[in-house]
């Protein structure tokens, strides 16, 4: 009998695992790897961005692969997100630190390395700005139908002064 309830539970678990459909994702992280926040006087490295505890090209790197990993798991494989940015699908919340901010953006930029691009020549005419600049044409010709350089696609990180921050203090 024991082998018996066994067997219905093993199968009823399979059947639960099966039915089981993703709806959300909550993501939480620390920062990625930074300087130093003080000098010590042991300390010989050179940090490029100085210190006070800015994010390092090497933390860049490493929030940009989190990115990738989000994206091959949850726009790839399940669904959850669309390929392209979409405001009502995703919200990222920062603290307000540099090396918090450039933590999410940097995998942010992997999330969705593909930005807008423009529908139409009119909605390219109609973005030049009502001035006189002199390499316009050459900046126009280099984005062609990107909105900005290279896709870029900016997304919102949300930020609290850490005495309001209820969340994330």
């Amino acid at each position: 009998k024991k082998k018996k309830m066994r067997l219905l539970l093993g199968l009823f678990l399979v059947a639960l695992a099966e039915s089981r459909t993703l709806i959300n994702v909550v993501e939480a992280c620390r920062h990625g790897a930074r300087s130093p926040i003080v000098k010590h006087e042991w300390d010989t490295g050179i940090w490029p961005k100085g210190y006070g505890g800015e994010l390092t090209p090497a933390g860049e790197h490493q929030h940009y692969l989190n990115g990738a990993v989000l994206r091959r798991r949850y726009v790839e494989e399940h669904g959850l997100l669309s390929p392209k940015y979409n405001s009502s699908e995703i919200y990222v919340r920062s603290t307000d630190y540099n090396r918090t901010i450039m933590s999410a953006l940097s995998q942010l930029y992997a999330l969705y390395p593909e930005g807008a691009q423009l529908h139409s020549s009119e909605m390219e005419q109609a973005a030049i700005p009502p001035f006189n600049v002199s390499n316009m044409q050459a900046v126009i010709s280099e984005l062609g139908m990107n909105a900005l350089p290279n896709g870029f696609q900016p997304i919102p990180v949300h930020v609290v002064s850490k005495e309001y921050d209820l969340t994330l203090r």
